[in-house]
C-alpha cells in the first residue's frame, strides 16, 4: 500500500511537471485567457501520451519559434506515427532548428509521412523527384497529393500532363 505521504509526494511531482510543461508556451499579448487555458489542457493531454495533442503542442511551439519545445513534442508524436508531426519534425531536422541539422533524417521522415498519406509530404516528395529528374516518380507523388485536394500539386500535375513530363502527353488531362 502507498502511504498518504507517498501519495502527496507523487501528486506534488505530477503537478510540478504539468506546471512546467504548461509554462513552456508563453503566449503573447494577443492571447486570451481562454486560449491559454485551452493550451494548458492540450499540454496536459500531451503529457499523458495523447499523440494528436503532442502534435498540436509541437506545432504551436513551432509557429512561435520555440524550436526546442517543438522538437520535443513533435518527436513524441512522430514516434507514434502522426504523419503531420513527422512532416513538421522533418523541417526542424532539415533546418537544424531545435536539434542538430540532419537532412537525411529529414528526408526519411518526409518519405514516411508521404507514405502515410500526408499531402504536403507527398508534394515535397514530388518536388524532390523533379530535382532528381525522376519525372515518373514525381508525377505519381503529385497525383497522390492531388487526390487529397492539394492545389499546388494540381497545378504541377496539370503542367506535367500537358507537357508529357512523367506521363504521356495529354492536353485534356492537363486542362482537367
Amino acid at each position: 500500500m502507498i502511504s498518504n505521504f507517498s501519495r502527496i509526494f507523487i501528486l506534488i511531482i505530477l503537478s510540478t511537471l504539468i506546471a512546467i510543461n504548461a509554462n513552456a508556451f508563453k503566449p503573447g499579448p494577443g492571447y486570451k485567457a481562454s486560449q491559454t487555458k485551452q493550451f494548458a489542457a492540450l499540454i496536459e493531454a500531451a503529457t499523458q501520451g495523447d499523440a494528436a495533442a503532442q502534435a498540436k503542442v509541437g506545432d504551436r511551439h513551432f509557429a512561435v519559434g520555440q524550436y526546442d519545445y517543438a522538437f520535443y513534442w513533435l518527436k513524441k508524436a512522430s514516434d507514434q506515427n502522426i504523419a503531420s508531426a513527422q512532416y513538421s519534425l522533418a523541417s526542424l531536422y532539415y533546418n537544424g532548428a531545435g536539434t542538430e541539422k540532419n537532412q537525411e533524417e529529414a528526408m526519411a521522415l518526409i518519405q514516411k509521412s508521404a507514405g502515410s498519406g500526408y499531402p504536403e509530404a507527398q508534394l515535397t516528395m514530388g518536388k524532390e523527384a523533379i530535382k532528381q529528374k525522376d519525372y515518373t516518380t514525381a508525377y505519381r507523388w503529385f497525383q497522390k497529393a492531388t487526390e487529397q485536394g492539394n492545389v499546388e500539386a494540381m497545378e504541377v500535375l496539370s503542367q506535367m500532363a500537358s507537357s508529357g513530363m512523367g506521363t504521356e502527353q495529354d492536353h485534356a488531362a492537363g486542362f482537367h
